[in-house]
């Protein structure tokens, strides 16, 4: 009867366990807008553009546009919990991007492969009187993009 019992709590901590891990969702639609964007890049040196996340079927798509040469990285979001986490292709490496979502602003850090270090990035929502840049609503396609 012992080893019954030890099964039995031995599950019942396990499932318990599941229960309390956040649930990972393709798309938060409270996050759909544009950004200012603000991050330091491996060399050191800040940088500034515009993020913006797109709704396209059930998943949420982001479009960072940076400053001064106007690159455009596109990626792939979901939602854990009160995270963002953003996957992209940058000079034909993989990279991850995870926020922290704070209302208006998602604090995170991004890197790419090959690199042996991460790199702090700040987006801030706009209010809806900002200037907007003009926006093309097209399925990102890696081949179709300039990664900075």
């Amino acid at each position: 009867m012992k080893p019954v019992l030890f099964v039995l709590l031995l599950v019942a901590c396990v499932v318990g366990s599941m229960l309390q891990q956040p649930t990972a969702h393709a798309k938060d639609a409270s996050l759909v807008g544009v950004y200012a964007c603000k991050g330091m890049s491996p060399e050191g040196k800040p940088y500034e553009g515009t993020a913006e996340i797109i709704e396209t079927g059930s998943t949420l798509h982001i479009r960072w546009t940076l400053q001064p040469d106007d690159a455009h990285v596109v990626g792939v979001c979901l939602t854990v919990g009160k995270h963002l986490a953003c996957s992209y292709i940058i000079n034909g490496r993989p990279g991850v991007a995870v926020y922290e979502v704070k209302g208006d602003t998602l604090k995170g850090r991004w890197t790419a492969g090959g690199a042996d270090e991460a790199w702090g990035e700040t987006l801030t929502r706009r209010k809806a009187d900002q200037p907007r840049q003009q926006r093309q609503h097209v399925k990102p396609d890696p081949k179709q993009h300039r990664a900075v």
